[in-house]
């Protein structure tokens, strides 16, 4: 007695009937499953590796994206501290004989705070400088004022 074969397991020598453009194409199971193989597999490595060139493509281009915005943002900050630096050395000179001056006289002494506070006008808001704090020596009478 044959024992009755499983429909889901099916022998690979078995023959299928394949009915492609009205017509009929006579083949066994191993053929269609080395055909399914021959075009499944590659197509799937094929993607597979698709994949991960593209993918490592991408994060080679995000790199580089990066890198050009941090060397922008560096190239920035460097020309920032650079104006910085020179309206600092400018003030500096600018103010200097006003702070140094030994005057005991009210009237010049009131002329220089006059023109310090004049050059900290034009100096505001100038090259990102949004403050200016002044150490004035004792013996001025303006050395108490907190004035911006």
């Amino acid at each position: 007695m044959k024992k009755p074969r499983h429909k889901l397991f099916p022998k690979l020598d078995d023959t299928i009937d394949i009915r492609l453009f009205h017509q009929s194409i006579h083949t066994t199971r191993r053929m269609v499953v080395l055909c399914l193989s021959l075009i499944v597999l590659p197509m799937t490595l094929s993607l597979f590796l698709y994949s991960v060139y593209s993918a490592s493509t991408m994060e080679k281009e995000i790199y580089r994206n990066m890198e050009v915005s941090v060397l922008q943002c560096k190239n920035n900050i460097d020309y920032r501290m650079e104006q910085v630096e020179e309206s600092a050395m400018s003030i500096l000179t600018m103010f200097y004989p006003y702070l140094n001056s030994s005057s005991r006289n009210y009237d010049e002494q009131l002329a220089e705070y006059n023109a310090l506070m004049r050059l900290i006008n034009e100096y505001q808001g100038r090259h990102m400088i949004t403050k200016l704090r002044l150490y004035v020596p004792s013996n001025k009478i303006y050395s108490t004022q907190r004035d911006t």
